[in-house]
């Protein structure tokens, strides 16, 4: 089988283009109660797919999370000063897993691609595979474009950063997408 890390997964767009292959399994991650709740009810309809209630950041235990007005946005970071396009409506307590730890749980040695669209906390995410990032095949990562201008949320991945990153970890960028100020970047691993 192979394994797709889908993180941030909010209404399963990706999770649910890979799960119809019956050869996929899919493990997503969406700490927004809702949204896991409705995409817990699509395990029974596809057995390859199971999602769980974290968000993935660098430590194991709880943190902070920020339920935005614009629920595609919701993140465990903050919104840089004198960003007011789109509010904090609450803050809500949410668990969180490291996917090195993770991965160790549930017995993953290899991964085909890991996803992550979590609002700014994506190199976080990164980091969280610790010296087990080398078992991704590919990593479909988003960042804000450019160190020239003010980014959406506090200390949020910028691309060239996260370029230099997995550059020293063996992934080369094989592909981007540019949507606005964000780059969804596919990497793949070049050990």
């Amino acid at each position: 089988m192979k394994v797709f890390i889908d993180v941030g997964c909010h209404l399963g767009y990706y999770s649910f283009i890979w799960v119809k292959d019956p050869n996929n399994i899919i493990y997503a991650f969406e700490p927004i109660p809702d949204f896991y709740e409705k995409l817990k009810e699509k395990e029974k309809e596809y057995p390859n797919f199971k999602v769980f209630n974290y968000a993935i950041c660098q430590e194991d235990g709880e943190s902070i999370f920020n339920i935005n007005s614009n629920l595609a946005a919701c993140s465990l970071k903050d919104f840089t000063e004198g960003y007011t396009a789109i509010k904090t409506v609450k803050k809500i307590k949410v668990k969180t897993k490291r996917l090195d730890t993770f991965c160790e749980e549930i017995g993953i040695k290899k991964i085909h691609l890991l996803k992550s669209d979590a609002q700014g906390s994506d190199l976080d995410v990164v980091k969280s595979m610790g010296d087990k990032i080398i078992s991704c095949e590919k990593l479909l990562i988003e960042a804000f474009i450019t160190d020239e201008k003010n980014s959406v949320y506090e200390n949020e991945v910028k691309r060239n950063s996260l370029v230099d990153f997995l550059s020293e970890k063996g992934f080369t960028m094989e592909s981007e997408s540019i949507d606005g100020d964000y780059s969804d970047i596919i990497f793949k691993n070049n050990n």
